[in-house]
């Protein structure tokens, strides 16, 4: 619950740091705060409001009710299918770009294959009138020359090697370096991409001490996308880059990096560093003790008994956090621990998560900064979004079916 608390903590402080609007790039007074942050959580939450989504949400339903419901031809389809699979299983090679063919689903649900030398999908969903509307996707893989082990099993009662052994089957995967999917649903787009996929290090399917991974990804539905601009992984280092954007308006980037022992995150060592941006109007931004936090937990949930103690406790977790926030990169205050004096009913002191702000005053952030009364309109937003997302959810539940078309009639 304190690691809880910590997370919660630094996430109010990276909207606490952009809450007066100062195109010099000032520090901000504390009183000027609150009024500021809730204009910029307002912003925040209009830019997932329902109108931004509504008609991507809707052909993405549509669409994924026409691939859950459509029929795939016997022949064309599964046998198409069950050949390809049997072709990897046979060569313990699974290569994407084996699956090719032009898909098309009719207007009875029927989904047919034709050769083809891409991979395409066609099909129809209905508009709000149930008038059909033309859907076409296509997939495009690019492999590497990396295999990657994806099963290894024993099969008794094939012929073997010698009397002791049991020839073992294995199936790897030709690693794509890229894949790229697109659908246009009417005036809709959906994609996802993904690339420069580098993998390395790998010993019968598991990661060796070299191991290696790096990649970059993104998902685009409407106007919004989410992307993971950076994506790095080893034993001793790690980082990753995601944004989330509206249309050009990026709501929230962030950068994490980090090296030392990552193969159990209790037990890391060194720093992660952090920059993180909420609307580009702040930044939160600086490194973290992993390792030196685990070590205080215990301390943080027990508490002191005597104040001295909890001061000491504060500082030296104070020591393992160093972040500050940051708008129009004028410094704003920065996270830090204090002592608070048992509740009622308890001895122990306990430690908190508090931001000092420049001018030397602090504030907790959980039960101080926050607070019903000063952002109300921020909660009654949320509570107006989420009546919104429920009543959305119950009018797709059931998407219009297609009219019959008129060469299907009479």
């Amino acid at each position: 619950m304190k690691k809880i608390s910590l997370i919660l903590s630094i996430a109010a402080v990276v909207l606490a740091g952009s809450c007066k609007k100062n195109e010099k790039g000032e520090a901000l007074a504390p009183d000027d705060q609150k009024a500021y942050i809730e204009s910029v959580l307002l912003d925040v939450i209009d830019q997932v409001e329902i109108r931004h989504w509504r008609s991507t949400a809707e052909a993405a339903v549509a669409s994924f009710d026409v691939f859950s419901n459509c029929d795939p031809d016997n022949e064309t389809v599964l046998g198409y299918a069950q050949e390809v699979y049997g072709n990897w299983q046979q060569n313990g090679l699974v290569n994407l770009n084996d699956f090719k063919g032009k898909f098309t689903i009719d207007e009875d649900g029927v989904l047919t294959r034709e050769d083809a030398k891409d991979l395409t999908i066609s099909y129809k969903i209905a508009d709000q009138e149930g008038k059909p509307v033309d859907c076409n996707g296509s997939v495009t893989v690019k492999n590497s020359n990396t295999r990657v082990l994806i099963s290894e099993q024993e099969e008794e009662g094939n012929p073997v090697a010698t009397e002791e052994s049991t020839p073992v089957t294995k199936v790897e995967l030709l690693l794509p370096s890229s894949v790229k999917a697109n659908i246009t649903a009417g005036s809709e787009k959906f994609s996802v991409n993904l690339k420069d996929v580098k993998v390395s290090g790998f010993e019968q399917g598991e990661p060796g001490p070299a191991a290696n991974i790096s990649a970059t990804a993104s998902l685009g539905m409407g106007d919004y996308e989410l992307a993971v601009t950076n994506l790095k992984a080893s034993m001793t280092e790690a980082a990753l880059g995601i944004s989330f954007k509206n249309g050009s308006t990026s709501v929230i980037s962030a950068k994490l990096s980090g090296k030392g022992e990552l193969s159990d995150l209790n037990n890391t060592t060194g720093k992660v560093n952090a920059d993180i941006s909420l609307l580009g109007k702040v930044n939160l931004k600086g490194t973290v003790d992993w390792a030196g936090l685990n070590t205080m937990e215990e301390k943080m949930e027990s508490g002191a008994e005597k104040e001295e103690e909890a001061k000491a406790i504060a500082e030296e977790l104070s020591g393992y956090v160093n972040l500050g926030t940051y708008f129009n990169n004028a410094h704003q205050g920065d996270i830090a621990f204090a002592v608070m004096p048992p509740l009622e009913g308890s001895t122990k002191f306990s430690v908190v998560p508090v931001i000092k702000f420049t001018d030397g005053s602090e504030s907790q952030m959980i039960d101080e900064f926050f607070n019903e009364k000063d952002f109300a309109l921020v909660i009654t937003a949320v509570a107006r979004l989420i009546e919104r997302l429920i009543e959305f959810s119950a009018t797709i539940e059931n998407p219009k079916p297609l009219e019959p078309s008129p060469m299907l009639e009479g």
